[in-house]
């Protein structure tokens, strides 16, 4: 049993992991996880296959982005831990935001393509599936320009954004 002196590793509030499965339908897989893991502990996980454990861990390592919470480790948030990635990814806001408008148009053009498909079979399924790959390549280009920076990206101009960060 942890104490108020223990040293907390990590702080969960919240945490959710969700997939997406259709339009407007997810998979979710983690939702309203919350718990400290203190300093000495071992932290155990058991369930039934399926259940999202393996999934838990990885988003608690980062190798998933969470869809919402929050995750602190050692007291403080992966962009603290890591200003070198930071400062890194504000230098590059140029290029990313071009980069996801790049996939934005990908992905419309894909969409376009899918909507003029009128007969179900191979064809409009495996358009589908690009479709589906064009979204998520969106929407990581989104997560990834945005993580650092938030509502700060809508700027027309960036400069004052990465003099800011980067100073």
């Amino acid at each position: 049993m942890a104490n108020s002196n223990d040293k907390v590793l990590f702080r969960i509030r919240n945490l959710k992991q969700y997939y997406p499965v259709g339009k407007n339908l997810f998979c979710k897989a983690n939702d309203g996880i919350t718990l400290d893991i203190y300093e000495g502990e071992t932290l155990g996980l058991v369930g039934e296959s399926g259940c999202g454990k393996s999934t838990f861990g990885r988003t608690i390592l980062q190798l998933y982005r969470q869809t919402d919470g929050h995750t602190l480790y050692y007291g403080e948030t992966e962009h603290t831990m890591a200003p070198v990635y930071v400062k890194k990814t504000i230098k590059q806001l140029d290029k990313l935001r071009k980069n996801f408008y790049k996939k934005r148009k990908q992905r419309e053009e894909v969409e376009a393509e899918y909507a003029k498909i009128t007969e179900e079979g191979k064809e409009k399924f495996d358009k589908l599936e690009q479709l589906n790959r064009a979204k998520t390549a969106e929407e990581d280009a989104l997560f990834f320009m945005t993580k650092v920076v938030g509502g700060l990206i809508v700027r027309e101009d960036l400069a004052p954004v990465i003099d800011a960060y980067t100073e």
